[in-house]
């Protein structure tokens, strides 16, 4: 009843309130993931440097070498060498990893549900970055943007892992609103929140030190108004709307509608984008 009521309104003031707060609150990023994020967006750096950083970072080094020891990789023998595990896995998977490894350190929750929708996350991250890279890739576009469009797909929603962290209780109250409205969750997270998760992920985003051009296109993946094809942000909508799908937990609601173009890709290059992009998942482990 109108207890109730009242009462979710006060927990949404709550979080309005220290949402700016607790963004500013945030730890850094460690060094060495800065370090290998700023790395993969340059084709040129060489995989020695890329491994030098990363063995400088005992948590990182741990989960790289986890990584590429997993059954996916099927070899013979145990890699110990972090130079020879990024040759392995490649710098989109050394980038995953690293992002996921600093991401779960800053945002922290409880239990087999935040682990669940933890998985949800990087599931559809993971594919949105492929995703994102295949479209650059499909264009022809330079190493260094199709790179940069990788990142961006990778960290576009980290406002919304952010604010599941942050506020559980809220983020789920905010899926029941949405669901009763008949209304998609970025329409829910603007009328309630005031603060969409794009606009939260670009300000952490920017916060993390990511370059300019990514922290702007994080804050535009969500726009409904007709992007230019050939700009950035029009990719990583499309490449964004196309893997909700591996959100369950926001499976039952109206879905975003979706970009009204395919970044000018016909239907068989789109379809093989897309296959290319799951079948990655399963060497991340997701």
């Amino acid at each position: 009843g109108g207890e109730a009521s009242r009462f979710m309104e006060a927990e949404f003031i709550f979080v309005r309130r220290s949402l700016e707060s607790q963004i500013r609150e945030l730890p850094p990023l460690p060094t060495a993931v800065t370090k290998v994020l700023q790395a993969s967006q340059d084709p040129m750096v060489p995989i020695e440097e890329i491994g030098k950083v990363i063995s400088s970072d005992q948590a990182l080094t741990t989960k790289i070498l986890r990584t590429v020891n997993s059954s996916y990789y099927g070899l013979a023998r145990q890699i110990a060498n972090v130079t020879q595990a990024v040759v392995i896995l490649g710098m989109e998977q050394v980038r995953n990893v690293t992002m996921a490894s600093a991401a779960g350190g800053a945002f922290k929750g409880k239990g087999a549900k935040h682990e669940a929708v933890l998985n949800q996350f990087w599931s559809h991250s993971f594919a949105a970055s492929a995703t994102a890279g295949g479209i650059a890739v499909s264009r022809r576009w330079a190493p260094k943007r199709v790179c940069e469009l990788q990142t961006a797909g990778l960290v576009a929603d980290m406002g919304r892992l952010f604010l599941y962290a942050s506020f559980p209780d809220a983020f789920c109250t905010l899926i029941d609103r949405a669901k009763a409205a008949g209304v998609d969750f970025e329409t829910a997270e603007r009328e309630i929140m005031g603060m969409p998760h794009a606009a939260i992920g670009s300000e952490i985003a920017d916060r993390w030190g990511f370059p300019a051009s990514i922290v702007t296109t994080i804050a535009a993946h969500e726009h409904q108004f007709p992007l230019d094809a050939e700009d950035d942000a029009a990719v990583i909508r499309l490449a964004d709307a196309s893997q909700k799908g591996h959100y369950l937990l926001l499976s039952e609601l109206t879905p975003s509608p979706p970009p009204l173009h395919r970044c000018g890709l016909d239907d068989d290059v789109w379809q093989a984008i897309c296959g290319r992009a799951q079948a990655g998942l399963a060497a991340t482990g997701s």
